[in-house]
């Protein structure tokens, strides 16, 4: 409770230059590839944890480069999570080109602008509601999006068809929780 920050100015008063110089020998080789842009992202046992209440979004700080770009990641969804998703573009949290894994066992490949979903494709797992993480894999190759699910191919549609170009793949991947936790293992 209270004002944290102020807290922490207080306890570390007169130190500072200690608590510096030990940051830095424990964080100092190690740089955070990806920027929470909404709500609480977390790390467990190895993997990405997001914690969507009613929604996190967390975007890789680089931006992709070259002609085919991609994201992948093996997606587990919690007990009662409604979705968890991969994307690419992402300007914003309401800008994006994505694939949402939801809890009924539908994959949808979808874009996002100014905040409303339009699909351009939908997979259903075989089985049913996914049990383990799934692994997925995005890619944008030209102008042509690609869905790979557990290495097979599962969706393709024609992005100029959906009204995108080649802008709108130019902002960094990210992921996406949805009022629930998801966890993202080997995300490339």
């Amino acid at each position: 409770g209270g004002n944290a920050a102020a807290k922490f100015e207080r306890a570390f008063d007169g130190r500072r230059a200690r608590l510096e110089a030990a940051a830095k020998e424990v964080w100092g080789g190690f740089r955070r590839t990806w920027g929470v842009v909404y709500v609480a992202w977390d790390e467990k046992d190895g993997a990405i944890l997001g914690r969507g209440m009613p929604w996190a979004f967390l975007r890789y700080r680089d931006l992709p480069t070259g002609s085919v770009t991609s994201i992948e990641a093996k997606i587990g969804l919690g007990k009662d999570t409604v979705a968890g998703g991969l994307a690419v573009g992402a300007k914003t949290p309401e800008d994006l080109v994505g694939v949402v894994l939801r809890r009924e066992g539908r994959i949808h490949l979808t874009v996002r602008r100014r905040g409303a979903w339009a699909d351009l494709g939908v997979y259903e797992l075989p089985g049913g509601p996914p049990r383990q993480p799934v692994p997925i894999k995005l890619t944008v190759r030209g102008l042509e999006l690609l869905v790979d699910v557990a290495g097979i191919p599962a969706m393709r549609a024609d992005a100029a068809a959906a009204g995108l170009g080649f802008a709108d793949f130019t902002a960094p991947c990210g992921l996406f929780a949805e009022s629930g936790d998801v966890t993202f293992e080997d995300v490339k």
